[in-house]
């Protein structure tokens, strides 16, 4: 078989870039799979069985004793954004907001909610929190949204945190999570 002098390095270059394709698959793994749990955490796990979190909180804030007399999302929200911008004197609208979730069952006897406020952004959430001291004089105080496994750990760093200053021990207790 006779190959024309013109078509021979255009089959190398097809040979080359199929082997380069060849290399790389065998480099690339498998696609990850997500699974998603309940509390709005979610991980994907590759082929391996390995497992990545991958938290969704960081623009989560919980409100904790809001009044449960709401008959709609709708009313929630606007008490909500009337509240925030009240008591701590900012300048919010439902723009800021991704959405607004009652946690928790309503049980009879239990006046008060739990929220958990979904922010657009991570710098709301900042302001949001840096002003929930003005919240003192009320029965309603703010949180961030942390994992089941951070409740845990910072219920056991608490304690310790009281005993040190007690003790007159000012100490900062940085992220060991």
């Amino acid at each position: 078989m006779n190959v024309p002098e013109t078509i021979t390095p255009i089959i190398l270059l097809i040979v080359l870039i199929s082997t380069m394709l060849l290399s790389l698959k065998s480099r690339v793994s498998k696609p990850k799979k997500y699974t998603r749990r309940s509390g709005g955490e979610g991980s994907f796990s590759d082929s391996s069985g390995s497992v990545v979190r991958q938290e969704f909180r960081p623009n989560n804030i919980i409100i904790y004793g809001v009044e449960d007399k709401f008959s709609s999302y709708w009313d929630l929200e606007k008490h909500v954004i009337k509240f925030i911008n009240n008591k701590l004197e900012l300048i919010l609208s439902a723009t800021n907001f991704d959405y607004i979730r009652r946690l928790g069952r309503n049980a009879e006897g239990r006046n008060s909610l739990l929220l958990l406020l979904k922010l657009i952004t991570f710098r709301t959430k900042l302001m949001i929190v840096k002003n929930s001291f003005k919240l003192r004089v009320c029965k309603i105080f703010i949180s961030e949204d942390y994992t089941r496994e951070e409740r845990d750990r910072r219920k056991l760093l608490y304690p310790q945190l009281i005993e040190d200053r007690k003790q007159g021990r000012a100490r900062i207790y940085k992220n060991r999570f």
